[in-house]
């Protein structure tokens, strides 16, 4: 019982992160910017990498565009170089 409840509860808080980022691009709730500086911020307190690199992956949904298909790897439009 324990580790479902454990489970639950992790998967229902990254849940709750990923609707909350979701509203907050999709409703313009929040500059950006100001949103990525935040969360790079706390990619560089972590204590782990793999923590970090969590952080730096909820962070590309800001530059996501589901139109833009064919930017497979998801980078942003200005580090990108030319599509051919």
């Amino acid at each position: 019982m324990k580790e479902e409840s454990l489970l639950w509860m992790m998967h229902h808080h990254l849940d709750s992160a990923i609707t909350l980022m979701n509203m907050i691009i999709q409703q313009e709730l929040l500059d950006l910017d100001i949103v990525e500086s935040y969360i790079d911020e706390i990619a560089k307190g972590t204590d782990t990498v793999w923590e970090e690199q969590v952080w730096r992956k909820y962070s590309e949904a800001l530059y996501y565009n589901e139109e833009n298909t064919g930017n497979v790897i998801k980078f942003r439009q200005e580090t990108r170089g030319p599509d051919t």
